[in-house]
């Protein structure tokens, strides 16, 4: 971690010059309209490439998406490849997400020191062009005692592995703060973990929206309730903030991971729940500020150590390259629904 963090502030030193233009108008300001947005991934299909990125930003254009999530790539020459694909989503108007993610188990000690440091380099080097942040990626379900537990309580988590996370969640907000101050920070969940939401407002950790992932096994988010009885989204409202689907998809076909029928997607499934949870979404938005769909295209290029098939666009292996294949009937759908509640 040390070594990547010098990396990161000698670029920032080094390389300003790699943005584009410094006097243009990003689109990346604080938007007043609802935010229709998907996850991309620049290697979903293979090795990174400027052109093989710009080909996917098109797809998300035809999509009608103004918002892309993308998570911060701490590999090579950090500020280099990460500029790039910034930058282009930028000029293509399309805002961005950056979930600045951190593995806690890494072996070091100044996880706070460490957040701050990461929040305050990326921020500032983005200053004012990358206008919200996700602080890691489900940071409940990565810190309780029992993969299978609701979170609802305070006491389902890891008290170390919760420090863990805590720490450099909270120094990544406050390093972010200080290096942008108008850049927004969310905290997101899955499921029903607002224990970790509890554990982190009693802890201090500042954020302004929370952002909730969402999946077809978890039922009808509009009817979900916690085991006290008590409505998710009325809970989630009691915090004050905005709040915002960042993961929404349905699983497909397959028993595990590992299993050859987990390539098959259930269009059907896959798209009523996709366009109903939008819906809701849309239908809530004195409360609820944005949808992100999950995902822009199959994640298959890495099938050694992680791939999914949850793309609005299918992803297909032809030889040795990977490209796109169909475009799944949640595409269309969802790329109509946005057309007609842009607002």
């Amino acid at each position: 971690m040390k070594k990547i963090l010098l990396t990161l502030s000698i670029l920032l030193t080094f390389s300003l010059v790699l943005f584009v233009n410094p006097g243009q108008t990003f689109a990346a300001s604080i938007p007043t309209t609802f935010q229709w947005g998907v996850t991309m991934r620049p290697y979903a299909l293979g090795s990174y490439s400027k052109s093989g990125w710009t080909k996917q930003i098109v797809k998300a254009k035809s999509l009608g998406a103004g918002w892309a999530r993308i998570t911060w790539d701490y590999n090579g020459k950090p500020f280099v490849r990460n500029t790039e694909v910034i930058n282009t989503l930028i000029q293509n108007k399309i805002n961005v997400v950056l979930v600045i993610e951190h593995n806690p188990n890494d072996g070091n000690n100044n996880l706070y020191k460490n957040g701050y440091n990461d929040g305050k380099c990326i921020a500032k080097y983005y200053k004012k062009k990358v206008a919200y942040y996700q602080l890691m990626n489900e940071g409940g379900a990565q810190s309780l005692k029992n993969g299978t537990s609701n979170g609802q309580t305070m006491t389902d988590y890891n008290v170390n592995e919760y420090n863990k996370v805590r720490d450099y969640m909270k120094g990544l907000s406050d390093g972010i703060s200080a290096g942008d101050p108008s850049a927004k920070k969310i905290v997101t969940i899955s499921w029903t973990h607002v224990g970790f939401l509890d554990r982190l407002v009693k802890d201090g950790v500042k954020f302004d929206m929370i952002g909730i992932d969402w999946y077809d096994w978890m039922g009808d988010f509009g009817s979900s309730k916690l085991s006290n009885g008590q409505s998710l989204y009325e809970k989630l409202k009691s915090y004050g903030k905005p709040l915002t689907f960042m993961e929404v998809a349905a699983m497909p076909k397959g028993a595990n991971a590992s299993s050859k029928s987990k390539t098959i997607v259930d269009e059907t499934k896959q798209n009523s729940f996709t366009m109903q949870t939008a819906q809701w979404a849309w239908d809530h938005r004195d409360t609820v500020k944005g949808f992100y769909a999950f995902e822009l295209v199959d994640n298959i290029s890495n099938p050694s150590q992680y791939k999914d098939y949850y793309g609005l666009i299918q992803g297909v292996k032809k030889g040795s390259n990977y490209t796109f294949g169909k475009l799944r009937k949640v595409f269309t759908s969802y790329k109509t629904f946005i057309k007609a509640h842009k607002k």
